[in-house]
């Protein structure tokens, strides 16, 4: 597939691309080039796979007072060390490619469903559900709103007091608190 791609500043008077105008782009001859830039002397530059290192050291360890003879630890730190090394090459001169094909396969069919089925299912979804939820919403705010005022003015009388030594409070001061409450309450409502 070929694309030009247009560097002039200038196309006209009209601000809008060709895309916007409803224009297919302009082809041409000029090929897609795709080169990789690739480190191969690193090749987990995120360091997704750090859990992943292990040597011999992680893996084996002779206490004080238990060594084996110094040519065998050598001896088994080399075949360690070869052995995981070449069984790794091995392994993955037989699998890589496969597994890249499949990965790349798979994300491309995750990246695919995800820009040309659920992000549009979910818009629309979202569209559909936009006026139910508000729907709700207001029911929501008519039916139970008053209710949970209620509850909660009648709740708020509630006191809890600390006895010491016979203080108690008075009833009358508790009932005087109670009207002028309710008198500023009614006085800040407003008829709808």
């Amino acid at each position: 597939m070929f694309v030009k791609i247009n560097t002039s500043k200038n196309q006209g008077t009209s601000k809008m691309s060709d895309s916007e105008k409803g224009h297919a782009p302009e082809t041409s001859d000029e090929p897609v080039n795709l080169k990789f830039n690739m480190n191969v002397s690193d090749r987990d530059p995120n360091g997704i796979n750090e859990h992943l290192k292990v040597s011999f050291s992680e893996v084996f360890a002779e206490p004080h007072g238990n060594y084996s003879f110094d040519a065998i630890w050598k001896l088994s730190y080399t075949i360690f060390e070869g052995s995981k090394l070449w069984c790794y090459r091995i392994i993955s001169a037989i699998f890589a490619l496969p597994c890249a094909l499949f990965c790349g396969c798979y994300f491309a069919c995750v990246v695919f469903g995800q820009i040309w089925a659920y992000t549009p299912c979910i818009r629309g979804l979202s569209i559909l559900f936009g006026c139910m939820f508000k729907m709700i919403t207001l029911c929501v705010q008519v039916c139970c709103n008053p209710v949970n005022d209620s509850v909660a003015r009648i709740l708020s009388r509630i006191r809890f007091y600390h006895v010491n030594s016979g203080s108690l409070p008075t009833v009358k001061q508790d009932v005087k608190d109670f009207d002028e409450n309710v008198a500023l309450t009614t006085a800040s409502l407003k008829v709808v």
